[in-house]
């Protein structure tokens, strides 16, 4: 981690009053004296990407492998623990107000033993434990100390490939943002923040005096079961699945045996992900000659990440529900479907999860998208008819979502390549195996998923989805939702303006192969049109190009009143589904938009309008 002469600091790093920690050091060293450089302003985010750089260049593996084996040593009963994905548990904000994962008081990445006593005695009071009993097992300082029956110790990840118990950069990005006037904002802005990738875990628990074999077991017991369940934040967006080693349930009777429980799925999607993908973190690659540039060039990293499915099932609610409530209503009701932190942490309804993740080729992803029922209802019988509602809305969200846009980078194109050019990959094809998607862990496919061999079949087929939809958001929101008569939105569409809600001023088409593409593009035809018109107007008027397909130059226009616009969106949606291609166009009724339905509707063999509804 120390600079050396071979290894110059980089331009942009103010290497004044770096310290130079001891080789075997913790990257915590660097977090403290990061922390210090931006109480001052003196740390940008150049700096931030560089020293983050620099976790891939530690070696934790000595430590790691002398506090796991401590783990062993010390405990009665001791079990290793997998996370197929990431997990962060604990831990405070750093620099920047980047958040970090618990580090002990040695720097190392660690699942505190507070943390695994409040997931057990979670578990047992769920199950009914008496108080009296729990405060015996577990101990308590009210009203006087107790130190309880077993010892819960520290939880340290082996060493792994990296050497660093998976520490590892991150990211979390919020793209739209509620306003104070309950308006939608688009202002991507990516944090960066640490958290551990597919780290394995030894977990040691200690009998303490006065401890029966028996009660260590139930103790055993309800701490597998709630890792299972997930630990640490962020759990409902796919943080913190565990995995359990064989070893760790050989002492328990094969009936008693923990495990997933099959009611909480609601669910199952097998996929296949092909052109940009999905990314998470940004890696910055060291360079041999640091001076050859003046800023680092981060690289965005493929990472099959759960929470990129919850945000788009995210965004497509807000788009279909801005259509027939008010923004403060559906802002609550949102809130209370995904959960939240504004006014006040608010756990949502469901989870998601990525089962067998594939993520070994440049331009492919495939696993299987779960959704499940949160904790929040999961094991509650009073919320069973709630449960079934939720069920509903999401059974057909996710079918809207899969049959209108893709995911990840580029996801509102469909995938094409550009031979000689960078990046060769543009937009995704996200394409779900429906021989394979099953509801609620049944064995019963669910024939919803097979795509009609027409236009107008497909149409049927939308509705249906809109008719569930709409009704679960109704039983929801306590309002009787009439979908057929969407509202004219509060801020009417100009040429240059528009909301991205399924209302009145949008229009979804279904578009049947062409016959008049006499091209030989790779593009669907939808595409082919959008892109030739955006050149045609980005050659004459650059503003009207931008109200057709998004733009990330800045730009100042008078459309009514002054508006200054800088990254945005695209508002127009195609996906491929092969057969045909489903069009959405948002703000449809004015300027270049209109225009560009206009000569699609004039171009293609056949189409059949499934939005708004006729």
């Amino acid at each position: 981690m120390k600079n050396t002469g071979n290894n110059p600091p980089p331009p942009w790093l103010d290497s004044i009053g770096e310290p130079h920690p001891h080789s075997q050091a913790s990257f915590v060293e660097y977090l403290r004296w990061m922390r210090l450089l931006s109480t001052d302003s003196k740390l940008n985010s150049a700096k931030l990407l560089e020293l983050l750089a620099l976790v891939g260049e530690g070696n934790y593996s000595q430590t790691l492998q002398r506090l796991t084996a401590r783990t062993q040593r010390l405990a009665t009963e001791w079990f290793r623990v997998e996370c197929p994905w990431r997990i962060r548990v604990g831990g405070a904000t750093g620099p920047e107000s980047m958040l970090l994962p618990a580090f002990d008081a040695l720097g190392m990445p660690y699942i505190p033993s507070s943390t695994l006593k409040g997931v057990t005695r979670d578990i047992a009071k769920r199950e009914g434990v008496s108080p009296e009993q729990i405060r015996k097992i577990f101990g308590d300082i009210n009203p006087e100390t107790s130190m309880g029956l077993v010892t819960f110790l520290d939880a340290y990840p082996l060493p792994g490939e990296d050497k660093l118990g998976g520490l590892c950069p991150d990211m979390a990005n919020s793209i739209w943002t509620w306003d104070q006037d309950n308006h939608l904002q688009y202002q991507p802005n990516p944090n960066v923040f640490l958290s551990l990738l597919e780290p394995t875990f030894v977990i040691g628990l200690r009998q303490g005096q006065g401890c029966s074999e028996e009660t260590l077991l139930q103790v055993k017991k309800w701490l597998l079961k709630g890792l299972i369940q997930g630990i640490g934040s962020r759990v409902n967006s796919g943080y913190g699945e565990l995995k359990l080693e064989a070893k760790a349930l050989t002492t328990i009777p094969r009936e008693e045996r923990p495990q997933k429980n099959p009611s909480t799925s609601i669910l199952q999607i097998p996929f296949e992900l092909q052109g940009q993908l999905i990314h998470g973190y940004q890696q910055v690659k060291r360079r041999q000659n640091q001076q050859s540039s003046r800023e680092p060039k981060p690289e965005a990293m493929p990472e099959m990440r759960p929470i990129a499915f919850r945000s788009m099932l995210r965004y497509w609610f807000r788009a279909f529900a801005l259509g027939v409530l008010p923004a403060s209503r559906i802002r609550t009701a949102e809130r209370f479907i995904f959960g939240g932190i504004e006014p006040k942490a608010q756990t949502g309804l469901f989870r998601v999860e990525i089962a067998n993740p594939d993520n070994s080729q440049d331009d492919y992803q495939a696993g299987t998208l779960i959704l499940r029922h949160s904790l929040l209802t999961a094991n509650d019988n009073n919320k069973l008819e709630t449960q079934k509602v939720v069920s509903r809305l999401l059974n057909s969200l996710t079918w809207l979502m899969f049959h209108l846009g893709g995911i990840g980078q580029g996801a509102r194109r469909p995938y094409y390549q550009r031979p000689h050019q960078n990046p060769l990959h543009r937009g995704v094809d996200l394409t779900p195996k429906r021989e394979k998607v099953r509801e609620n862990n049944s064995k019963n496919l669910l024939q919803t998923w097979q795509l009609p061999p027409t236009p107008n079949e497909f149409q049927q087929l939308f509705h249906k989805q809109l008719d569930t939809f709409y009704s679960a958001l109704g039983r929801l929101v306590g309002k009787k939702i009439n979908y057929q008569q969407p509202l004219d939105n509060v801020t009417a569409p100009t040429a240059h303006t528009w909301v991205e809600a399924v209302d009145i001023n949008c229009e979804i088409l279904v578009v049947h192969k062409a016959v008049k593409d006499p091209s030989n593009t790779k593009k669907t035809y939808p595409l082919k049109i959008l892109n030739d018109q955006f050149h045609n107007l980005e050659c004459q008027n650059y503003t009207d190009a931008k109200s057709l397909c998004g733009g990330i130059k800045k730009e100042s226009i008078k459309d009514g009143d002054k508006i200054d616009r800088d990254v945005i969106p695209s508002p127009v949606w195609i996906v491929n589904l092969h057969k045909y291609q489903v069009v959405t166009v948002f703000g449809s009724t004015q300027g270049s938009r209109k225009e560009y339905l206009r000569i699609l509707k004039e171009s293609v063999d056949s189409y059949s309008q499934i939005w708004p509804i006729k």
